[in-house]
């Protein structure tokens, strides 16, 4: 039998943005994005990487330099808006 869930979902106003690149890509591959994100009205910010910084990553290394790249760019963005969380 096939099962069909009724299920709505709402979703929150975006506010803002944080684009992380994708493996072994860099921030300019996503600027097109961003710039037509922040045309739209949604604060954007795209993780300051090229993709080179994904290099000592591979081969099970620490991804610690990535996600230190990450929580820069989210809390930048956050504090930029002057929210607490940041």
């Amino acid at each position: 039998p096939v099962y069909a869930l009724n299920m709505t979902v709402t979703l929150p106003k975006l506010d803002a943005a944080v684009v992380v690149p994708g493996f072994l890509s860099g921030a300019s591959d996503f600027r097109e994005m961003a710039d037509s994100l922040s045309a739209r009205g949604i604060r954007t910010a795209v993780v300051p990487m090229a993709a080179w910084h994904w290099l000592p990553c591979l081969g099970g290394r620490s991804m610690r330099p990535i996600l230190e790249r990450i929580d820069h760019t989210v809390r930048h963005l956050a504090a930029a808006e002057g929210d607490p969380a940041a």
